[in-house]
């Protein structure tokens, strides 16, 4: 919770008591938490920001539920994802290729490190910049959403019909829950 220590003009300068505890705000004063917080006297919300752990970890649990042994996506009676990340053989050759790495899909892909370890490769091919920034810890929600779609529908994702798009829209939907329940 955000509390509102002093107010002047047009601008309000906030104490965040989950980092520093009601302690600190007693200890030093709202007059020296104000002059602290000038720089940070911002009139936006703070930008929700991911690092790598956190939206892989809700990812697999939107396309799993944790389950390193899932099998999904049938066609003709056979699984195509496979994994806890519901990985097809295309994405697993694609993330090979751009991890540097030559891992068996039906051997490797129940692996929930060297699953990570694919996506990282997949995610590097095809959405660099965003990956530096998740790897930093740095990454905004709309990084997240295009990782997540990119992961779901495929490099082209955004070039698809809109059935495709109304399925990564529905996927990435998913994967935001699960990323904003702990705020």
């Amino acid at each position: 919770m955000i509390k509102t220590i002093r107010a002047i003009g047009a601008i309000t300068f906030f104490v965040f008591p989950a980092l520093f505890g009601r302690a600190w705000s007693e200890r030093i004063g709202p007059q020296v938490a104000t002059a602290s917080w000038t720089c940070a006297a911002e009139l936006t919300p703070p930008v929700r920001l991911v690092g790598w752990r956190e939206l892989l970890d809700a990812i697999r649990e939107s396309e799993s539920q944790g389950d390193n042994a899932a099998k999904g996506d049938y066609r003709n009676g056979r699984p195509m994802a496979l994994g806890p990340y519901q990985i097809w053989r295309s994405y697993w050759a694609d993330g090979c290729r751009g991890a540097g790495v030559r891992w068996s899909y039906h051997e490797h892909v129940w692996d929930r490190e060297r699953c990570e370890y694919v996506i990282y490769g997949y995610w590097r091919a095809y959405a660099p910049a965003e990956l530096a920034r998740l790897l930093a810890g740095r990454a905004t929600m709309a990084d997240c959403e295009r990782l997540s779609r990119l992961h779901n529908g495929g490099p082209d994702w955004a070039e698809k019909p809109g059935e495709v798009l109304a399925r990564t829209a529905n996927y990435w939907r998913r994967v935001r829950e699960r990323l904003t329940c702990d705020e």
